[in-house]
């Protein structure tokens, strides 16, 4: 019987994938979650009892990835609170490091480290395997994640201690680049440099690798932390929000977040941004095939109809860098 299965994680900001090594076909298999899709969103509904991972909802922590091993203080974390970025609280540690506050139904809030809430999505992740290969505890699931290439050895460190806390017997950690190096096959092809261009959730990540044999080296690596899917969606949504103004200011405000809030106020606004933020996403989506979308928001202002219409190259100029 087998002992140990090997598994490939990919642990992304906004989804992570999952893939194992068959030994009956010698081949690497994907992991299909129960919705049929091969990836599962990296988010935790505490809220709900029992705790739901990978159903995106206002109460859920999402994309921790971007707090793991960080300072509070780091400039990066704080223009991500100060950008109401997300529907949950970040707070700051004894420590230093970030940690995130935790709301409950039925009692008080609890704040967590951001790893913790990566454990639970790789411990979903490790029951779908299990499920899916009918195997218990006893088989050993021996893992290799990837990571960054730009992560320092904080966030390394933390993103480790989520694998083991998952169950996982972790191999190695690997860096993105390299781990779509290997995906791609490149291990087979002749010696040269290539450029692995990793536009993901949450980051932008650019890697010159150089191959020598079977090995991959980096001979440099650049990129922008704040430049993914995500940090479009935001931009989008506060063009949204300009236009809702227009249309009724009134209601746009229920989306504006102020200092003068209370804390109540800012929750709700908070998870009225995040059900907003979904669908300016798709209606991203919708402008990677047509040039012109309409954003149905009747539900979300509660009127019988409320609609934004948006253009692509009002898309492109909201994204402009500056």
């Amino acid at each position: 019987m087998q002992e140990e299965i090997f598994v490939g994680i990919d642990l992304g900001t906004t989804f992570c994938c999952c893939h194992f090594f068959n030994t009956q076909t010698n081949k690497y298999e994907c992991i299909n979650y129960l919705n049929g899709n091969s990836t599962i969103p990296s988010t935790v509904d505490f809220f709900t009892q029992p705790v739901s991972v990978g159903i995106p909802k206002p109460t859920a922590i999402c994309e921790v990835k971007r707090f793991i091993g960080k300072k509070f203080d780091d400039e990066q974390v704080q223009e991500d609170i100060n950008k109401n970025y997300f529907p949950y609280q970040i707070v700051k540690a004894e420590d230093g490091y970030c940690l995130v506050v935790v709301d409950y139904p039925d009692k008080e809030e609890e704040r967590v480290e951001p790893e913790v809430v990566s454990a639970i999505v790789l411990k979903a992740i490790k029951i779908e395997i299990q499920r899916r290969l009918n195997i218990k505890d006893n088989i050993s699931l021996r893992a290799v994640v990837t990571v960054p290439a730009y992560f320092d050895d904080s966030q390394k460190d933390r993103t480790k201690k989520a694998v083991l806390m998952a169950g996982f017997s972790l191999i190695r950690l690997l860096a993105e680049p390299s781990a779509a190096a290997y995906a791609y096959g490149l291990e087979s092809t002749k010696d040269q440099m290539y450029l692995a261009f990793d536009l993901g959730g949450g980051t932008l990540d650019v890697t010159i690798l150089e191959k020598k044999g079977e090995e991959f080296k980096f001979r440099a690596t650049g990129g922008d932390v704040h430049l993914g899917g995500l940090d479009f969606d935001m931009n989008f949504m506060e063009l949204v929000i300009s236009k809702m103004k227009e249309v009724d200011e009134k209601k746009a405000r229920r989306f504006i977040l102020k200092g003068s809030d209370s804390r109540s106020q800012k929750k709700m606004k908070k998870q009225r941004r995040y059900r907003l933020r979904k669908e300016v996403e798709k209606a991203k989506i919708e402008l990677s095939a047509n040039s012109y979308c309409e954003l149905d928001l009747s539900e979300l202002v509660d009127e019988d109809e409320f609609i934004i219409s948006i253009d692509r190259s009002e898309f492109e100029e909201c994204n402009k860098k500056e």
